[in-house]
């Protein structure tokens, strides 16, 4: 019996995605969260996590997922992230700040854009989750 070569632009077109969603989408990948705690190290200057953590130059991020943006009390936002109070932080929005946060602060920005590649920024997500 012959098989019908018409299946093969689809077969084509499900490979292709397969192929986008493992290597460019935050997330997508398998995520470590103990090789996203030796990635938040770039982080700790600014940043606290875990029990006990509090502001520092930048707000803690325990609980960072699904926390409204610019929400973490007795924080001084800039007027830009505060301005996104009705956004929640997602894997999304994470990626996007960690690649370019001036675009968020605004010109106060300190932070400089982390030049990550996407699994770590999927491990780093990862472990932030388990904050």
């Amino acid at each position: 019996m012959r098989r019908s070569l018409s299946v093969l632009p689809y077969a084509a077109a499900c490979f292709a995605a397969l192929l986008w969603l493992s290597t460019g989408v935050p997330g997508a990948q398998a995520q470590d969260a103990q090789a996203g705690a030796n990635v938040f190290n770039r982080c700790s200057a600014c940043h606290q996590v875990g029990p006990g953590a509090s502001n520092a130059v930048g707000p803690h991020l325990n609980g960072l997922l699904g926390r409204p943006v610019a929400s973490v009390s007795g924080y001084n936002y800039s007027d830009a992230l505060a301005a996104r109070n009705g956004q929640a932080w997602n894997s999304q929005l994470v990626a996007d700040y960690i690649a370019d946060p001036a675009r968020f602060i605004g010109e106060r920005s300190a932070m400089p854009a982390q030049r990550l590649r996407p699994e770590q920024v999927a491990n780093l997500i990862a472990f932030l989750e388990s904050q």
